[in-house]
């Protein structure tokens, strides 16, 4: 697998995001940084459930032709 896994929690980056952002910003300026934020963060998560499961089903695939060579 030549993708890289990036560990990340979204919600901890969202508050990071709004927590960084311009003490002048308004409550709904900094609604609309979380919303972005954790927007982006999640398409991260998605992508490195996306590679475990990919590894799993390598690894499912692996055992179960090593298990067919052993009976």
């Amino acid at each position: 697998m030549n993708e890289k896994m990036l560990p990340i929690d979204a919600t901890k980056f969202a508050l990071a995001c709004v927590q960084s952002s311009p003490s002048q910003f308004s409550v709904k300026q900094k609604l609309d940084v979380y919303k972005e934020a954790f927007a982006e963060a999640k398409k991260i998560v998605d992508a490195n459930n996306r590679i475990i499961d990919e590894q799993n089903e390598q690894d499912v695939a692996a055992t179960r032709e090593a298990l067919e060579k052993f009976f």
